[in-house]
């Protein structure tokens, strides 16, 4: 086998192990005043697991699934008096929190937006979720390259 071949070989096989050690993040909080300053969490069945509590606080049939698969989560929701609540976290990639229906007996809540996403961080203000991304994707490139030309990785 050529020295070029042995190389590639030893990258496929850093890179295979990169997943293991890489798991996704996101911002996690559970009302405006802490969502100012979101702790960052590695998400894994725990953090999916409370962020779904946190969801069936405020909406209805809520699924009690469990994946390895996991996504980020901002939801905003607020009442006709003012009153608002925003949720962020790790959620499991089936629960497709945005389509829930909010849990209205006894209040005035509406949705005032939702979404989820796969990347690490990007349920934040978009400018600093797609500059993190940036950086990762860039570091990466040049890890990948620098493995290229380092023998046993």
């Amino acid at each position: 086998m050529s020295q070029k071949i042995i190389y590639l070989l030893q990258l496929l096989i850093c890179l295979v192990g990169v997943p293991t050690v890489f798991t996704k993040e996101c911002y996690q909080c559970n009302n405006p005043a802490n969502c100012v300053s979101p702790s960052v969490i590695q998400c894994d069945q725990s953090a999916a697991n409370r962020t779904r509590d946190e969801l069936k606080l405020y909406f209805l049939n809520v699924p009690d699934i469990v994946s390895s698969n996991y996504m980020c989560l901002r939801t905003n929701s607020t009442q006709s008096n003012g009153i608002s609540t925003e949720i962020r976290g790790c959620i499991y990639d089936e629960t497709k929190a945005c389509n829930l229906t909010l849990n209205t007996a006894g209040s005035y809540w509406s949705r005032s937006n939702c979404f989820y996403c796969s990347t690490n961080l990007c349920n934040s203000a978009p400018n600093i979720a797609g500059y993190r991304s940036s950086v990762a994707i860039i570091a990466l490139s040049v890890a990948s390259l620098l493995l290229t030309n380092v023998p046993g990785c």
